[in-house]
């Protein structure tokens, strides 16, 4: 089970460090499209992965027994290791936020995906972790979608 256990750490902390960024870009939104990308987008976006990022601690620690995997004390630093990678909102037109939160999102899905395709390999995959990564990803192919346009919007202009 130390596959399993260290990609779902390890996608809980990616996870919990997306939801964070996509509230602080709830928060930092501006210009024309503020109610949209406040009220609706972004909104969405930490909220989802608020679940996700639920549902991926209780997943490890029924599925391992470990505690720790849901201790904020030992997540937060690899929470912080993820953060890091991300760009910082602050002082960021509505586009420059879009375009760090799509990217933000393409990589969230090729996380999902290794994380899919390390614990299938493994032999650890078991059928209701499975359809839960494939759900997470089919959500937030959709989210990209929006954010793509979001993105596109602006840039056509």
């Amino acid at each position: 089970m130390e596959t399993l256990k260290q990609h779902l750490f390890d996608l809980s902390a990616c996870t919990r460090a997306l939801q964070l960024w996509f509230q602080g870009a709830h928060h930092l939104t501006k210009g024309t499209g503020f109610i949209g990308d406040h009220n609706l987008l972004y909104s969405e976006i930490y909220e989802a992965a608020d679940d996700e990022f639920d549902g991926y601690v209780e997943r490890n620690l029924g599925l391992t027994n470990d505690e720790a995997v849901a201790c904020p004390k030992v997540l937060m630093p690899r929470v912080m290791e993820y953060m890091v990678d991300m760009p910082c909102i602050a002082d960021h037109t509505a586009l420059g936020i879009a375009a760090g939160g799509l990217a933000i999102i393409q990589h969230h899905i090729e996380h999902i995906t290794q994380c899919y395709e390390a614990v299938k390999a493994s032999g650890e995959m078991t059928l209701g972790l499975d359809d839960m990564l494939m759900a997470n990803a089919n959500a937030y192919e959709r989210l990209a979608y929006l954010l793509q346009q979001r993105v596109k919007a602006e840039m056509d202009r």
